[in-house]
């Protein structure tokens, strides 16, 4: 297993928190963290976390360099930040 960082900006702050550490199994990708994301805020639509659909209106950097959402090449590391940012909040 593995842990990430997770930072939420704007309205997503309410519903996540600041920072959150989530526990994954080792190999997952961006898109299996969004999805243990969107259970967390009991969005069940895939691809939002909230009222924010990833790729849409929400940016997602990893390590600080933003990254595109539909790839699941993008693979995560023990110790990774992902940041999320509505548009509302910049990006």
């Amino acid at each position: 297993k593995m842990h990430v960082t997770a930072n939420a900006f704007g309205d997503l702050r309410q519903l996540l928190g600041t920072e959150l550490s989530i526990e994954l199994q080792d190999n997952s990708n961006l898109n299996d963290l969004l999805g243990k994301l969107s259970a967390l805020t009991r969005t069940y639509r895939k691809g939002y976390i909230g009222s924010h659909k990833a790729g849409l209106d929400l940016t997602v950097s990893l390590n600080g360099r933003t990254v595109r959402i539909n790839q699941e090449s993008v693979l995560l590391k023990d110790g990774d930040v992902i940041s999320l940012y509505p548009f509302s909040v910049g990006g």
